[in-house]
């Protein structure tokens, strides 16, 4: 087993736990994605911890918007 993981890969716990990270990996994806949000480095010009902080939460308010009314239309 190497050194310092907790799980063989390919074990049902591996698998699980890399569901997961598939999952947030494509939110990612999705978010950075040109006909979507378009959050790539460089997409916002200002200077700051806080202010790119801000900028990056409202990225992730538009995904989560945009997902919530996809998912209500696709259940009408």
């Amino acid at each position: 087993m190497k050194y310092l993981q907790e799980d063989y890969g390919g074990s049902k716990k591996w698998t699980d736990a890399y569901k997961v990270r598939s999952a947030v990996e494509a939110v990612f994806g999705n978010i950075k994605n040109r006909g979507t949000e378009d959050a790539r480095p460089g997409y916002v010009q200002v200077v700051g911890l806080p202010l790119v902080t801000l900028a990056v939460a409202a990225a992730a308010a538009c995904y989560n918007i945009r997902i919530l009314e996809h998912l209500e239309r696709a259940a009408a």
